[in-house]
């Protein structure tokens, strides 16, 4: 029998600021395993993430992660994962976790959207955190249950 294969995900820190990358990467790679196709995770800024959510799903705001899954054909990657480190900064804060552990589970995050959960519906949301929390605890991160993006406005009463 075959070992799962494992997807090579690649880290660009476009924020210009040191981090350590591969917490984030080995994360990411963790809930992909048996994903052939590659991923890239990118670090910007709030304005980055903020022009890309605008341009892409027609917000005006910063957010701490998106997900862009790239389209299916031989040898194509999965997608792409943005995180806005200020945000995640923000957000660590928030919760009371160190920044690195936060930046993980934005990784964990983006890779179920890649792999095709979403968190748009209530029972999205609720299987979104289950995977979650059950990756966090698998990785060694913080508990975190009910993760979810602290800091937005609910759009729409859903969040």
């Amino acid at each position: 029998m075959e070992p799962p294969s494992c997807p090579r995900v690649s880290l660009l820190n476009l924020t210009g600021r040191r981090r350590r990358l591969s917490r984030i990467r080995n994360s990411a790679q963790s809930v992909l395993q048996g994903q052939s196709r590659t991923v890239e995770i990118v670090l910007v800024d709030d304005d980055a993430i903020r022009e890309l959510n605008r341009a892409h799903r027609d917000l005006d705001e910063a957010t701490d992660v998106l997900t862009f899954p790239a389209p299916e054909f031989p040898r194509s990657p999965l997608g792409e994962i943005v995180i806005s480190v200020p945000y995640a900064e923000r957000q660590a804060l928030a919760r009371g976790i160190r920044v690195e552990d936060e930046l993980c589970y934005l990784a964990i995050h983006g890779a179920l959207h890649l792999l095709g959960l979403e968190d748009e519906t209530e029972e999205g949301r609720r299987n979104m955190q289950q995977a979650m929390a059950r990756w966090g605890q698998e990785l060694g991160l913080p508990d975190q249950p009910e993760w979810s993006s602290l800091l937005h406005e609910p759009v729409g009463g859903v969040r």
